[in-house]
């Protein structure tokens, strides 16, 4: 799903849970905002088996926006973030809720 990260809630309204069609939010093309991708989240959690926590894991190459996504979902500046590569060092990990764990990772090199 694409995604586009922004604190602030004028840039990153792209679209909502509830005006996202059926086929917008199974697409691999649409571009949803915080809110929806926050709201796919928990109804995934909720999915499960009684009252499921789940943790998210955030990887990719160095320098691609893994923290900026973290804190767009927060919307507060939760984690680190930098215009380098290797700001963050280890794991972190931040809790949007009391069912949704996000976990930051440092960048990954594939050899």
């Amino acid at each position: 799903i694409a995604f586009k990260s922004a604190k602030q809630a004028e840039f990153a309204a792209h679209g909502s849970a509830h005006s996202a069609s059926y086929g917008m939010m199974h697409s691999t093309f649409g571009v949803l905002g915080a809110d929806t991708l926050v709201q796919l989240l928990k109804n995934y959690a909720r999915a499960g088996k009684g009252k499921m926590a789940i943790s998210v894991g955030v990887i990719g190459y160095p320098n691609v926006g893994k923290s900026s996504l973290i804190n767009s979902l927060k919307r507060s500046a939760a984690v680190k973030v930098g215009g380098t590569a290797g700001v963050t060092r280890q794991l972190q990990e931040v809790h949007l809720d009391a069912t949704v764990k996000l976990i930051d990772s440092p960048g990954v090199v594939f050899a």
